[in-house]
């Protein structure tokens, strides 16, 4: 190696000090150039003892100016962790409050087991009083139950609703599955009831007069249009909560902080987006509810 490629050598580590978009094992890269340009010092002659010095000079503030960066980022890195940490602790106290809230009906060490035995503990005794109902008394206790656990459900909802924004993703996905499946098996169990009592009433449909059977004709076909469109809605929320599901994945898997504001820009979208779905499904559900209602 001659000085002129030492020279060269010096100037590609000020190119790389001066690099304002560092890649992936860019430090690695650094330093290791730093050790060559220094060994290349030990063979290398220059035509000057001056010359030498300048280069040598050179050598020593751009290793100073690395160190400064390398110690600003590192303020940078410690200062992105304590809010990091902050955030964290924020989710937790969060978490908490929706453990106290629930009281002494959770298992304290599992947010879903918490969150569902509060709203699906009835249930067990409501699935075998309806396979044994004989009457509409049972039935009436039966939606007692049922009225219940959709209080409670409710309740759930709504601290959530109150709690989300301060929760990890992690925290936040877990207590939304959790919620979801509940209300899902909560929304099976008003089907089963409901199948149950138009199981019940079905001799005395049979014996509506004909201007009965024209209006239920006129019912039935709105209940119909109103379940086409209540599927088209289930599937619109499906395809967004698979969307919100992939969102959070990314959101976890990204190594740019640019990226993860992104993420959580399009998941704080993607959540409106269900909540104005499923408030659109609560509202044909209320009026599919009012239309079997007129069947009874």
């Amino acid at each position: 190696m001659d000085y002129s490629e030492l020279d060269r050598m010096i100037d590609a580590l000020q190119a790389c000090v001066e690099d304002d978009a560092p890649q992936k094992g860019y430090w690695k890269g650094l330093w290791s150039l730093v050790g060559d340009v220094k060994a290349g010092f030990k063979g290398v002659r220059y035509p000057r003892l001056e010359d030498r010095q300048a280069a040598w000079q050179r050598l020593n503030e751009l290793i100073d100016q690395a160190r400064e960066r390398s110690a600003r980022e590192k303020e940078e890195r410690e200062k992105r962790q304590r809010a990091w940490q902050e955030k964290v602790e924020r989710s937790e106290r969060a978490r908490g409050s929706l453990e106290s809230k629930l009281g002494g009906t959770r298992p304290v060490t599992d947010l879903e087991r918490m969150i569902a035995s509060v709203v699906l503990g009835p249930l067990t005794l409501l699935e075998n009083a309806l396979r044994s109902v004989m009457g509409l008394e049972q039935l009436d206790e039966v939606h007692e139950d049922l009225k219940n656990c959709s209080a409670a459900m409710k309740e759930a909802w709504a601290f959530f609703g109150e709690s989300k924004d301060v929760m990890l993703p992690a925290d936040r996905h877990a207590a939304y599955e959790a919620l979801n499946k509940a209300q899902d098996r909560l929304n099976d169990a008003w089907a089963r009831w409901k199948e149950a009592k138009n199981r019940f009433h079905e001799e005395r449909r049979r014996q509506w007069q004909e201007r009965q059977e024209n209006r239920r004709a006129r019912i039935e076909a709105n209940i119909e249009k109103l379940e086409g469109k209540l599927d088209k809605a289930e599937n619109a929320l499906e395809k967004a909560k698979a969307h919100l599901s992939k969102l959070e994945s990314d959101y976890e898997s990204a190594w740019s902080d640019k990226f993860k504001e992104r993420c959580q820009e399009w998941m704080d979208e993607e959540e409106s987006r269900i909540r104005d779905i499923e408030e659109s499904i609560d509202r044909m559900r209320g009026w599919l509810e009012e239309e079997r209602s007129k069947l009874n």
